[in-house]
């Protein structure tokens, strides 16, 4: 005697049952260099300018990087590599300042 096996349905996906979502990420704040701002800060303008700070230094003509400051007081490049303000007094900076500060062109 065969015995008859009971039917079995597929266990559900719970991607079916997932709602879609409807977040969309924050923008992405934007930053430009204020040109008629460059000035030669000496190492206590430099030291006094609040963390998250960001300037564009001219390191050779035509070359450009952009330094952060961090919480600690010292400025990073891309790289992470801390740069104390004494090494960057006299050098000429820019103000690194949001294109849209308020996000107002985002809807």
């Amino acid at each position: 005697m065969t015995e008859a096996t009971p039917h079995l349905r597929p266990a559900p996906d719970a991607a079916r049952f997932r709602l879609p979502s409807r977040h969309q990420p924050p923008a992405r704040q934007v930053w430009t260099t204020v040109p008629t701002e460059w000035a030669e800060l000496d190492e206590q303008e430099l030291t006094a300018l609040p963390p998250n700070s960001r300037r564009t230094l001219e390191a050779a003509p035509g070359l450009y990087v952009t330094l952060i400051k961090g919480p600690t007081g010292t400025w990073t490049l891309m790289n992470r590599q801390g740069i104390s303000s004494r090494l960057l007094a006299g050098l000429r900076t820019a103000p690194r300042v949001p294109i849209d500060p308020d996000n107002a062109g985002v809807p």
